[in-house]
């Protein structure tokens, strides 16, 4: 008789281990994945933010090249060149894409785009 409690007790002992253990392992996987899901969260928003800063820097060259006089086929080449360059496979630039508003010269043109940059830039930092 004593023999069968202690198989039962052994039993119930697996038994319940098993569940629980899975459970714990289901919990620490989940943490796992959430922890991942915002390391990628992370470093999405720094190649974005990376990405802006590269165009904000082009627009700025323009703008040095500008205030040089240089011809303004070359200017506007590579003002299309910046608000058409490809921003895609990043969540955080998906949706954005240069606006020109109206007809202003260059200068004005850079400074608008300049500050849209930076307007998406805040975004991406301070948006959750």
């Amino acid at each position: 008789m004593k023999y069968y409690k202690q198989l039962i007790i052994i039993i119930l002992i697996i038994v319940s281990t098993i569940p629980a253990n899975s459970l714990l392992i289901h919990y620490e996987m989940k943490e796992y994945h959430m922890k991942i899901a915002m390391n990628f969260d992370n470093e999405y928003r720094k190649m974005a933010v990376e990405k802006l800063c590269e165009l904000r820097g082009r627009l700025l060259e323009v703008k040095e090249l500008i205030s040089r006089d240089a011809p303004t086929d070359i200017v506007q080449d590579r003002i299309d060149y910046i608000v058409n360059f490809p921003l895609y496979g990043n969540p955080y630039l998906s949706e954005f894409q240069f606006t020109i508003k109206g007809s202003y010269g260059t200068k004005k043109t850079c400074d608008d785009l300049i500050s849209q940059i930076d307007d998406q830039i805040y975004k991406i930092w301070f948006s959750d």
